[in-house]
């Protein structure tokens, strides 16, 4: 799998590379539709030896019915969202990627460290190391923020944490989920 996709100077998304694999965005067990959040479905083309048909990698991208600028007519994948684990789904049954729980505690005064883990479909954990700025009011903007991206309806506990503990392999994830996705 290592030719799916690749980023072009144009910055205009990722061209599919079409000769090395058939690659299909599913969301809820079907197509996503251009614009929306969906799995990655991997058919690859050259392995014979044992060929991967219609494998669920676990990336979650954003689906395009656009092609590339480059002129060689190869179809668009718009964004890149992660692995689906460490994505969550807002009450609306689409995905946030994991990258925006960076961008949203990067803008709160008093987060020194963050993860976010969803619960339950209605229900964010969000753990902080916080630091030296850190008031209640630190606590109010995290679910005034959270819940502007995951919905009004979104349940958010704030726990603060002497540290945020890394998975076995060592990574620090910034969001998991424990519900089902996609």
């Amino acid at each position: 799998m290592n030719r799916i996709t690749w980023e072009r100077s144009e910055h205009a998304g990722h061209p599919i590379d079409v000769d090395a694999a058939v690659i299909e965005t599913i969301f809820n067990g079907e197509v996503a539709a251009s614009s929306k959040s969906g799995e990655i479905v991997y058919t690859g083309l050259y392995n014979y030896a044992m060929p991967l048909i219609r494998y669920m990698i676990g990336d979650v991208v954003m689906a395009s019915d656009e092609v590339c600028p480059c002129g060689r007519g190869l179809p668009l994948m718009k964004h890149i969202e992660g692995h689906r684990t460490h994505s969550c789904g807002p009450l609306d049954d689409q995905v946030v990627s994991s990258i925006i729980w960076t961008l949203i505690m990067q803008q709160i005064s008093g987060v020194d460290q963050s993860k976010a883990i969803q619960e339950k479909k209605n229900l964010i954990m969000i753990q902080i190391v916080r630091d030296q700025a850190y008031t209640e009011a630190t606590a109010r903007q995290i679910l005034h923020d959270v819940q502007e991206v995951m919905g009004e309806g979104m349940h958010v506990d704030v726990e603060i944490v002497e540290e945020i503990p890394r998975d076995k392999s060592g990574k620090a994830r910034c969001a998991i989920s424990k519900v089902a996705a996609l």
